[in-house]
């Protein structure tokens, strides 16, 4: 769906419309819009990064922003305490879960980059190929189906045995 002036007037009013088209036209003039960059990856790839990369600062000027006015004015930080006191349990389940998600999926999403970028550099071997069987077709079903495990029929020898 494309951004266009008249939807978002009729959304959020006429300065907001202003605002996102001029935003638009500025993008568009950088190329935000092009389906990839120079290197190959996706612009929104880019600008998610940048996204996923904000939490860890943005909490940490949070938490300083906390603490000053409280060192200054700690009845101000002890009305918001308790304001915070009475929200119930259910906020703050759901709280936590939202953050859990959208860490557990960003540390998922890098976890599967990195294993994805070690599979590419180190592909693992062929089992056939490393087998060498050549042109014996005998050898090679062989090497594809499962071996004898002696210690797997041992025991199932010893099935009929009582051991006592």
């Amino acid at each position: 769906m494309a951004l266009n002036r008249r939807d978002v007037t009729r959304f959020l009013g006429g300065r907001a419309a202003t605002v996102a088209s001029g935003l638009r036209a500025r993008m568009t003039e950088a190329g935000a819009f092009a389906p990839q960059d120079a290197a190959g990856r996706a612009v929104w790839a880019r600008v998610w990064a940048v996204i996923d990369a904000l939490p860890r600062p943005a909490m940490a000027v949070a938490s300083l922003a906390v603490i000053a006015p409280a060192v200054v004015a700690p009845d101000w930080l002890a009305t918001r305490i308790a304001v915070l006191a009475t929200l119930p349990e259910a906020v703050w389940w759901l709280a936590g879960a939202g953050l859990g998600l959208g860490f557990g999926a960003g540390f998922q999403r890098r976890e599967q980059d990195f294993a994805r970028e070690l599979m590419d550099r180190n592909p693992p071997p062929d089992p056939l190929s490393t087998a060498a069987t050549g042109t014996d077709a005998a050898l090679a079903q062989h090497a594809e189906g499962p071996g004898t495990n002696a210690a797997l029929a041992e025991w199932r020898a010893g099935q009929g045995r009582n051991p006592g």
